[in-house]
């Protein structure tokens, strides 16, 4: 993480807690671990349903 003043402004007590969880919920394509455990779950399932057909 570079900018730990940034990172206290967006995670700061400005928004509630229900707020937040929106905000880390609806940002998570930007992380790129998700996006590479997201694309390995799709190819899972792309070889499962290859194989079902």
């Amino acid at each position: 993480m570079s900018g730990a003043s940034s990172d206290a402004n967006v995670w700061g007590p400005s928004r509630s807690a229900s707020e937040d969880a929106h905000f880390r919920y609806d940002h998570v394509d930007e992380l790129p671990f998700y996006k590479a455990q997201r694309a390995i779950a799709l190819a899972k399932l792309d070889n499962l349903f290859a194989e079902a057909q």
